[in-house]
């Protein structure tokens, strides 16, 4: 390798780093602010990494063993669907808002608006 393919190589390698990393910031401040508005005891949780399924299980009032499915990965996409199903009608929106996970950039947009919308 060259000079120059170990400059790309590593520049690509710290562009995919810090897009993960807003991304988990992004998701992680959403889920502790839907915790506090639906007034969860612990929305630190939300920045752990099992333990924000966890958050999402018990803010969805779920049982808390529901979080083992979210360690199955196909399982975990339809798993989510249904907690946010939930999470929204907490927050008084629609069911369907869910359904947008099913959509590219479903994964944002979501949590977003359960966080931030009034």
């Amino acid at each position: 390798m060259t000079g120059a393919d170990l400059m790309f190589f590593w520049s690509f390698i710290m562009f995919i780093f810090f897009l993960f990393l807003a991304h988990y910031v992004f998701i992680s401040l959403a889920n502790m602010t839907i915790a506090r508005k639906l007034k969860f005891s612990d929305p630190w949780m939300a920045w752990v990494p099992i333990l924000n399924w966890y958050l999402l299980v018990k803010i969805s009032e779920k049982p808390g063993w529901w979080t083992i499915f979210y360690l199955i990965p196909m399982v975990r996409f339809v798993i989510n669907i249904i907690v946010f199903m939930r999470i929204a009608v907490r927050r008084d929106k629609p069911e369907w808002l869910a359904l947008l996970f099913l959509m590219p950039f479903g994964v944002w947009i979501v949590p977003g608006i359960l966080a931030w919308a009034d």
